[in-house]
């Protein structure tokens, strides 16, 4: 959506809406599910034991934004969906077969996803996942 931003952390879970104001960013909500905490002692970031992951990617139609949620200690578990307002309020949410990888809105807006999805055996393809 044009002028509006969302993101979120992957070590906890902690998601921020922002919209381009008067040509400045503003934040519009910040919504903090599960306080973020991480290793930062070697090369790579990682979580900490215990702490669950929290969002990876984010696909906004219109006035939804849908992430893709992990909330589970398992880092390759990525196949719920939760769909949250520009106010950060959490809406509904979906599970899926599969790991969701990437997604984009459909063409019946706020009806459908289209998805990348990974099975078990780690093969590939497009999903649409039809929201109930």
């Amino acid at each position: 959506n044009t002028g509006r931003y969302v993101c979120g952390t992957m070590f906890g879970a902690v998601l921020e809406c922002f919209e381009l104001r008067n040509n400045k960013i503003e934040r519009t909500a910040l919504r903090l599910i599960d306080p973020p905490k991480m290793d930062l002692s070697g090369p790579v970031i990682k979580a900490v034991d215990g702490k669950k992951y929290g969002f990876f990617i984010f696909c906004i139609d219109g006035d939804i934004i849908f992430a893709n949620y992990m909330d589970t200690l398992d880092a390759n578990d990525f196949n719920d969906i939760v769909s949250f307002d520009w106010n950060g309020h959490e809406k509904i949410k979906y599970s899926a077969n599969q790991n969701i990888l990437r997604m984009c809105p459909g063409e019946k807006s706020g009806e459908e996803l289209f998805c990348i999805v990974s099975s078990p055996e780690r093969e590939f393809s497009l999903a649409k996942l039809t929201l109930k």
